[in-house]
């Protein structure tokens, strides 16, 4: 079983719900550990999430969807979430010490250090890079009635693979290879391995050359079908 308290997935239903009640499920991605658990969830793979966080990753695929506007922060303290600031701006949202909701988007240009001010869900976010791995490969499962969009389990891998040199503090680069190992063990004999082969190809040469060196670094072994110069 995985480490999610009971009234922390109260806590994100709750949210789900609220944001399925304004339509704005379809214009987030639910990235990070709480992919995993929707992962299992949904049945997706036979795959036990081992989540021992309480920060829910929410990515906006498109900073101008939707045309109508969709206010996430009043939704959110409608449903008790608590708003936090932090210095340089970016609000993230607290739920009862259960759960802490952020948003992200991709990195736009030479980037900026201030969030990004996303209009269509009048939230501000993070901007971060090589998150285009996770919204051009997404598919939408259904939990507990609700239609949820999350990445497909293989660029799920493959960013954290990608990503993993540049986490900070350093033990969550160790969380995040755990969890990989985890999804590549059930992998083998599904067509997650054939989507990895496929996402890795559209991949640039710098951030397949992140794949190959995280994976000799923590001796980890993926399809052995991936494009030449994949480890193993």
């Amino acid at each position: 079983m995985n480490d999610i308290a009971a009234s922390q997935k109260t806590a994100f239903y709750q949210m789900i719900k609220a944001f399925h009640d304004v339509n704005a499920l379809d214009h987030i991605i639910i990235i990070g550990s709480w992919a995993e658990y929707i992962y299992e969830e949904s049945n997706q793979l036979n795959f036990v999430a081992a989540l021992k966080t309480q920060d829910i990753d929410i990515l906006v695929p498109n900073i101008n969807r939707p045309v109508e506007k969709i206010d996430l922060v009043q939704v959110l303290e409608k449903e008790g979430f608590e708003s936090r600031r932090s210095p340089d701006g970016l609000v993230k949202f607290d739920k009862d010490g259960q759960i802490d909701v952020e948003f992200l988007v991709r990195e736009i240009g030479k980037g900026k250090m201030e969030p990004y001010k996303v209009n269509s869900l009048g939230v501000m976010a993070q901007g971060l890079r090589n998150m285009e791995i996770l919204t051009d490969h997404t598919i939408v499962v259904n939990i507990k009635g609700f239609n949820v969009t999350v990445p497909k389990p293989a660029a799920y891998i493959l960013h954290k693979l990608v990503i993993n040199e540049e986490r900070k503090p350093e033990y969550k680069q160790e969380k995040d290879i755990n969890a990989v190992k985890g999804l590549v063990a059930v992998a083998k004999g599904t067509t997650l391995k054939n989507d990895m082969n496929s996402i890795y190809s559209t991949l640039t040469t710098k951030q397949q050359k992140k794949i190959i060196n995280t994976c000799k670094k923590w001796d980890i072994e993926l399809n052995k079908n991936l494009q030449a110069g994949m480890v193993r």
